[in-house]
Parts: structure tokens; C-alpha cells; sequence
């Protein structure tokens, strides 16, 4: 039986909410002293500095402290999507129609994102606006795994009192998001052994890389 006219075509490629404009494929995001820099290491054996005291290395962050609403905020994202809505404003009352489009779903995710105060990949979106979206490449849009950063002594007797109380809270607040649980420190040890080191350690305490 022949498809019907309005069926997709199954070779169709799928858009993807959160797609990145560039070749990488992962950010690492995380309040200070986490272990961002040692999973890094690992993850790349190389030894880039991590240094112990407070810092945010991306303006992002801003938007972090606008969602969560701290004591002390410069709101700073807020005015740049401000900024971008405004000039496509412009370019429409001149009677540009090409980017009435953009300039309306432009109005649409800051009434999601900023009155809302939802994070964009927990809304719904066509393919239209999933173009748009991926244009600007907000944080928010980008899908999440929660890596928790055990002790070595958790991670090798795989129990930390912590874990549950984690994974219910991210199986409510994001529930398409994937929970990691791993040890830098545990991580960064391996590094120094040879293969079989590392394979004669790794079966002495019963765990796996």
C-alpha cells in the first residue's frame, strides 16, 4: 500500500533542539571547585591548571543567576536577547518580511524563557522554530547530563547517601536528562598507572573505568 501524500519521509533528516554551529560536542558547566578542570584532564589527559578558588569563565552564567534569582545578579542575558528582538523590530516596521518570522519566534522564546523562566528544551517546538533556536545557540536549549562527582572511597563501594536524592530530583525538574556518576579523583589516579596498572588496580578493588 502506497504511503500517504502527507507521511514524512522516513529519510527525512530530524532536527536537533540544542544543535551546536561548531565541532564541539560537549560544554563543561558547574559551579566553582566541582572538578570541571580534573574531568577535563581526564577526559582529554592532559593537565590543564585547576586551581582552587572561584571564578566563571562564560558570561552564560548570567542567565543561571537570573533562573535561580540570587542575592546579587547583573542581568545581562535578558538585555542581549533584548538587543537582538529590538533590531529585527526595526528591520519589520521597515517591511522586511523575511525576518518577521524570526523577529516573531524570537518573541515567542522570550516569553518562554524570560516571563516563563523555563529552560527552552522543556518546551515545545516546530521545526521552524528549532532553526531559529539553533541559530543563537541558547545554554538552556542544549540537553543535559549531570555528572556527580563522587570520593573514590564512594565510587569504589558504588553507595553515596546523596545519589538517590540527586537522581529524584533531576527525574523531576529534567526527566530526559542522564545522571553519570563518577570520581575525578579516582579518574585522574588511573591516569598515572600503565595498562596493566591500571588493569591489576581497577580488578583489585572490584571496579570498572
Amino acid at each position: 500500500m502506497p504511503p500517504k501524500k502527507d507521511q514524512k519521509d522516513s529519510n527525512e533528516p530530524t532536527l536537533l533542539l540544542g544543535r551546536m554551529a561548531t565541532n564541539l560536542k560537549v560544554g563543561i558547566v558547574g559551579v566553582p571547585n566541582v572538578g570541571k578542570s580534573t574531568f577535563f584532564n581526564v577526559l582529554t589527559k592532559s593537565q590543564a591548571a585547576a586551581e582552587n578558588f572561584p571564578f566563571f569563565p562564560d558570561e552564560r552564567f548570567d542567565f543561571l543567576c537570573e533562573y535561580h534569582k540570587p542575592a546579587r545578579y547583573n542581568p545581562k542575558y535578558e538585555e542581549q536577547l533584548n538587543s537582538v528582538i529590538e533590531k529585527l523590530r526595526r528591520f519589520v516596521e521597515r517591511g522586511d518580511k523575511k525576518d518577521k518570522a524570526e523577529y516573531d519566534i524570537l518573541m515567542k522564546i522570550k516569553e518562554f524563557l524570560v516571563d516563563q523562566k523555563r529552560h527552552i528544551r522543556f518546551g515545545e517546538w516546530n521545526a521552524n522554530e528549532i532553526e531559529i533556536l539553533n541559530k543563537y545557540l541558547f545554554i538552556t536549549s542544549k540537553p543535559m547530563i549531570y555528572l556527580v562527582n563522587l570520593s573514590e572511597k564512594d565510587y569504589i563501594r558504588k553507595k553515596n547517601k546523596w545519589l538517590i536524592k540527586i537522581k529524584e530530583w533531576i527525574d523531576e525538574h529534567d526527566p530526559h536528562a542522564t545522571l553519570i556518576p563518577f570520581s575525578g579523583l579516582f579518574e585522574n589516579k588511573l591516569l598515572e598507572f600503565s595498562d596493566d596498572e591500571r588493569k591489576s588496580f581497577c580488578e583489585l578493588n572490584k571496579c570498572q573505568r
